[in-house]
């Protein structure tokens, strides 16, 4: 009795390493993950360096409002950064902010 199931066990093992019906299912298991990783690196990546264009974007279009004219109002430097946060969308603004470098004084000592 024992040698027969021992048998019948050892045709079906025999049987089942020689099929080759799942080893499409197989490999797909193992290389979907890593295509999938490649993927969501490529997404992940491209928006990266589309953050970074929009940013540099962001502080020309600002740069260039400051530096239109010689003098500058508090009204114009707010206008220049709402421009900033406007070539920045669709990403978020709320650290968007502009330091000022260089301030000039007329001879009464104003700015």
């Amino acid at each position: 009795m024992f040698k027969k199931i021992y048998t019948y066990i050892c045709s079906k093992s025999q049987d089942w390493a020689r099929r080759e019906d799942g080893v499409a299912a197989t490999e797909a298991a193992l290389v979907f993950p890593l295509l999938l990783v490649l993927l969501l690196g490529t997404f992940d990546m491209g928006r990266g360096i589309l953050s970074n264009q929009k940013t540099i974007r962001a502080s020309q279009v600002t740069a260039d409002l400051v530096t239109r004219a010689r003098t500058i109002s508090p009204a114009g430097i707010t206008e220049a950064v709402d421009a900033g946060r406007l070539a920045l969308s669709p990403f978020p603004t709320g650290s968007f902010g502009m330091e000022v470098v260089s301030i000039g004084f007329d001879e009464d000592s104003v700015p």
